[in-house]
């Protein structure tokens, strides 16, 4: 007789073991198990991973303003760098020279150099959208909620639109720092309630990796969070006399901070040695406008608050397409021959992003201000949101805005005022899961309750209704959209064609409105009358799940359409070699070009193959932003636009524009007719270094721009300056030799020949943090700021080579104080943790 087999159990996950051993189970249960939910994040990576399947997968890019800027500022850079292996600290290739040592992220190597090297194998933007979730979920488990309520706020904080825009756009460094958000958040919530040498290296090791984003506008409204989380417990302890735990939490605190500045020493200290420098330093001069002094800190009250909300654009945040979508987005008109038109209608100058938050994530957190009004945290966020949002509106809450502006540190270097938004979203996150909590927890059980809960959801449906009830009563127009139009096709023509807009832009509104209300009445329907019986609260939990995902999901998705492009052709079309640039690339000696005028601060095209005079960069140096908004554009010829003196001083030796110029100081040298291009050979064009045999001292920069503009002003013989010569000059003679050997991006070597001490002048920006002169006898030069913009050095009689090197101290003993710091963090860290560990396996169980 055969022996039977033995049977072999099959094996199941532990989830589905007990919902097949307890068909009652309660999933609530089934959800705190860490297996389950390690499965969850699985699936929520793996989601992640389909929406970003061309990034990923097919080898696409996105194709952003800042992405493709990007290429164009650093294409020249790297291309050096992979040539001799060198970092470049000195980018000579935009705005006639600028500092770069600033933008590199930490050389000390640490998880998110990890994160980066991750890369090939899995997209980094993909990681931290998955950090980010990981994060918030860590948050609320710390907080006390559940695990369910915290993967479904988990959802929510990785699927709201606004940081999948950061992607789509450009701003990696934003998305990074959104996304140590929670973690940061976590770990001083932790170091407040231990108190412990743990605690502290924790919260130093997740702060310190937020810091190295570099974007410090995020940082600082993460560190306004911990502000308002922390500071009720921390006077808690004063007040009630717990000085033990005052003083340990108080030294603990400093000591992390002080780590953390060790650590981020690079890139901190050098980004605080270029800010004064740049446009963010508020020492802007401009001669035909009379700005306030106040308003000239920082970045300039006006330009810190182009992007201000306004008080109707708070709509989007619960009916995503209120002001019709992004500025990109269009209607198709059938009233016009289905030709498109400008979907939005904001105040925004441009919108490249939705700050949809899910109607019924906002909804929940309405519900936990209200139910958990008691708990701390719950105080504390809903304080934080409500400054979040008037100060989103900027310029539209000026009193409040300049508050902060004037008096609070740093804050006047910030621009977008609406950016706190991305707090607010994750506050609102937090909120919502305190929110779902009550409800969850049998909160409408209670007749009160459900009073007012019932309360609070018709006035919210009340509220929804306006758009479809008094939404052809808006403006559904742009500023100045009449006027432009009218100026066009005149006054009556214009008016019926803002007509037919305001009937498409208000049918997009209705219709946005009508999808809320349905998400908002399924949501508040599932609330009520699942929430109130335990045995249904598993359909509630996959019903919030599912609606949450649909609602920001599909916001999210179609945000995401036709986002994804072949990086390698959208380089070969944008920066593709044109006529004119064929012209150019023949002449091989040292020289810059000048970009059309009109966006010659805006475009980094010029500077993919060439050193440019113009270029994109947010934060470049003042000196040439005075240049640009007072001299490059002759105030005094109507037949010539450009001052010659001025770009010929900075090497302009080649000038592109995009109208055609009759002058005898330019050389026509062709065109390119499909970009309306004409090249021109700037005969005034000055060398990139050169003798001058006279200087004139004026301190006053008003004077000194005026004096740029004025016939009197000959930059081939006379070098302004802001202070007197040490040494005596005389004019060179003409036997006077001046030739630039060597240029790279950190070191310019330059021979010279002359009988008399003589100023030599480099047509370079001038920066004095790194740059160093030196002859070849090892004697050190002084570097003069000329010109405004330039540099000179006073050159004595002979044959000499003057050497400049770029090489700021404070970069490198950064690079090094960050290691230092590093070492310490990780071998505390190790430390402290092994001691925990080893503790908890002593302790009887």
């Amino acid at each position: 007789m055969a022996k039977s087999k033995k049977k072999v159990p099959k094996r199941t996950s532990s989830a589905s073991k007990i919902l097949k051993e307890s068909p009652g189970v309660d999933l609530l249960q089934v959800l705190e198990n860490p297996r389950n939910v390690m499965i969850f994040f699985g699936l929520l990576l793996i989601a992640l991973v389909i929406i970003y399947k061309p990034i990923v997968f097919d080898g696409l890019d996105v194709q952003g303003s800042d992405v493709v800027s990007g290429i164009g500022n650093t294409k020249q850079v790297k291309q050096y760098e992979a040539e001799t292996g060198e970092r470049a600290l000195w980018s000579p290739f935009m705005f006639a020279g600028m500092p770069v040592y600033h933008r590199h992220g930490g050389v000390s190597w640490s998880f998110d150099t990890l994160l980066r090297g991750m890369s090939p194998v899995l997209d980094w933007r993909v990681t931290y959208l998955l950090l980010g979730g990981i994060g918030i979920f860590l948050l609320l488990k710390y907080l006390g909620l559940s695990s369910m309520i915290g993967l479904l706020a988990a959802l929510a904080f990785v699927m709201i639109p606004h940081s999948h825009a950061l992607i789509v756009v450009g701003h990696f460094s934003k998305l990074r720092a959104l996304m140590w958000m929670p973690l940061v958040t976590l770990a001083f919530l932790y170091l407040l309630d231990k108190k412990s040498f743990l605690a502290m290296f924790l919260f130093t090791l997740v702060f310190a990796l937020q810091l190295r984003t570099q974007h410090y506008q995020i940082i600082f409204y993460n560190i306004l969070l911990l502000f308002f989380v922390g500071i009720v417990p921390y006077l808690k302890m004063a007040i009630e006399k717990r000085w033990s735990d005052f003083l340990k939490f108080s030294g603990l605190f400093i000591a992390a901070i002080g780590l953390v500045v060790a650590i981020v020493a690079q890139p901190l200290f050098v980004t605080n040695d270029y800010t004064p420098y740049s446009t963010r330093g508020g020492n802007a001069i401009n001669l035909n406008e009379q700005i306030d002094e106040k308003d000239k800190k920082g970045a300039g009250f006006d330009y810190a608050t182009s992007w201000s909300y306004s008080a109707s654009e708070l709509w989007n945040l619960i009916v995503p397409r209120f002001h019709g979508g992004t500025s990109d987005e269009t209607i198709r008109v059938p009233a016009l021959n289905n030709q498109p038109i400008p979907a939005y209608w904001g105040d925004l100058p441009i919108t490249q992003s939705y700050e949809y938050l899910s109607v019924i994530l906002a909804f929940l957190a309405l519900v936990g201000i209200i139910f958990q009004w008691r708990n701390p945290y719950v105080k504390s966020l809903t304080f934080l949101t409500i400054l979040a949002l008037l100060l989103s509106l900027g310029r539209n809450f000026a009193p409040l805005y300049k508050l902060f502006f004037y008096y609070l540190p740093l804050f006047d270097k910030f621009r977008v005022p609406m950016m706190i938004l991305t707090l607010v979203s994750f506050n609102v996150c937090v909120l919502a899961a305190f929110g779902l909590n009550f409800i969850m927890n049998a909160g409408l059980k209670d007749k009160e309750n459900q009073k007012k809960f019932l309360m609070l959801s018709g006035g919210y449906f009340v509220l929804l209704l306006i758009p479809l009830l008094f939404g052809s009563s808006f403006a559904l127009t742009q500023t100045g959209e009449m006027e432009r139009y009218a100026a066009r096709a005149g006054q009556d023509q214009a008016r019926q064609l803002i007509e037919i807009f305001r009937e498409a832009r208000l049918g997009v509104l209705k219709a946005s409105a009508m999808r809320t209300l349905f998400f908002f009445a399924i949501g508040v329907a599932m609330l009520f009358f699942l929430s109130r019986e335990k045995s249904k609260r598993n359909i509630l939990i996959a019903g919030l799940t599912l609606l949450i995902a649909l609602d920001l999901g599909m916001i999210t998705t179609r945000y995401l359409e036709g986002t994804f492009v072949d990086p390698v052709q959208v380089e070969n079309q944008v920066y593709r070699e044109n006529a004119v640039d064929r012209v150019i690339k023949q002449d091989k000696s040292l020289y810059r070009v000048l970009p059309p005028i009109r966006r010659m601060a805006q475009d980094s095209r010029w500077t993919y193959h060439y050193q440019s005079i113009g270029g994109y960069n947010p934060a470049k140096t003042q000196v040439i932003q005075d240049i640009i908004t007072n001299n490059i554009i002759n105030p005094t010829s109507p037949r010539m636009p450009l001052n010659l003196n001025v770009v010929g001083m900075l090497n302009g030796k080649y000038i592109v524009a995009n109208q055609p110029y009759n002058h005898p100081d330019l050389t026509p040298l062709g065109q390119d007719q499909r970009q309306e291009l004409h090249l021109f050979r700037n005969e005034k064009a000055l060398p990139r270094a050169f003798f001058v045999g006279n200087t004139r001292v004026i301190e006053d920069g008003v004077e000194r721009l005026n004096f740029l503009n004025s016939p009197a002003f000959d930059p081939a013989k006379i070098a302004v300056l802001e202070e007197p010569l040490e040494q005596t000059i005389s004019a060179p003679d003409s036997n006077s030799r001046v030739e630039v050997s060597h240029f790279s991006p950190n070191r310019i070597e330059v021979k010279t020949a002359s009988n008399t001490t003589s100023v030599l002048v480099l047509s370079e920006v001038y920066y004095p943090k790194g740059w160093t002169a030196q002859l070849e006898t090892g004697e050190v030069l002084k570097i003069y700021k000329t010109n405004h913009i330039l540099r000179s050095m006073v050159v004595p009689s002979g044959e000499h080579t003057i050497t400049l090197t770029f090489s700021p101290q404070t970069y490198y003993t950064g690079v090094t104080i960050s290691w230092i710091g590093w070492i310490l963090t990780y071998v505390g860290l190790a430390f402290f943790l092994f001691r925990a560990l080893n503790n908890k396996k002593q302790q009887p169980e």
